[in-house]
């Protein structure tokens, strides 16, 4: 038999039929239908209207909110004058506990445009394993003000993670009526390090 060249791809078994193709068109048409009436604004519902749906539909909950949150319209990037220099440090001290994590608001880094928030989180079971932190989360902020949060950055392993979000306009020096959470978030738009992308079919064959 001869070997295939690079340019051809062997065809790899599938059960897409007319009846799902028009079950993935309804869904994308409803898809861009939701985003239109969500109008580029984060349309998320509440938690518990997301363990009805959890229930109806016989799914987890992490699965309803990744893909309720998926549906979301991809805000693009924001971009903030890094030159700008440090004006202060705001501290923040927020703890709380939740599925046997710790998670602390700590501070955030006051530019004159902007703050960037850190967040601590660390797994605090003793019998931990092997153990590896994901948080698929963003950073949710209420008050009078509008905000607009990217992620900025995350560093850690194993039951240890920071995560970083820049926030514009910059926090007041009063954070008085302003709530903070962490949100499920399907992806993230950061400002991070060239990324190759392999997302095209590899076949192997034996060496002639």
């Amino acid at each position: 038999m001869g070997t295939m060249g690079w340019g051809e791809f062997r065809t790899i078994p599938s059960h897409y039929n007319e009846e799902v193709r028009a079950i993935d068109e309804h869904i994308l048409g409803l898809v861009q239908q939701r985003r239109e009436f969500a109008g580029g604004k984060r349309a998320v519902p509440a938690p518990e209207q997301m363990q009805v749906f959890a229930k109806q539909f016989g799914l987890e909950l992490e699965q309803v909110a990744m893909i309720l949150s998926g549906l979301n319209e991809r805000v693009q990037p924001i971009f903030w004058p890094e030159e700008e220099e440090v004006v202060g440090v705001l501290p923040i001290l927020q703890k709380t506990s939740q599925d046997h994590c710790d998670y602390s608001l700590t501070h955030a880094m006051q530019y004159e445009s902007y703050s960037v928030v850190t967040v601590e989180i660390k797994y605090r079971q003793k019998e931990s394993g092997n153990v590896q932190l994901q948080p698929n989360l963003t950073l949710a902020i209420i008050g009078e003000r509008e905000y607009t949060v990217q992620r900025h950055g995350s560093r850690g392993g194993g039951t240890h993670a920071q995560l970083q979000f820049v926030v514009i306009p910059a926090l007041p020096k009063e954070l008085n009526g302003i709530e903070f959470s962490l949100v499920p978030e399907a992806m993230f738009l950061e400002n991070k390090i060239k990324e190759i992308n392999l997302n095209r079919q590899v076949d192997f064959y034996p060496s002639v």
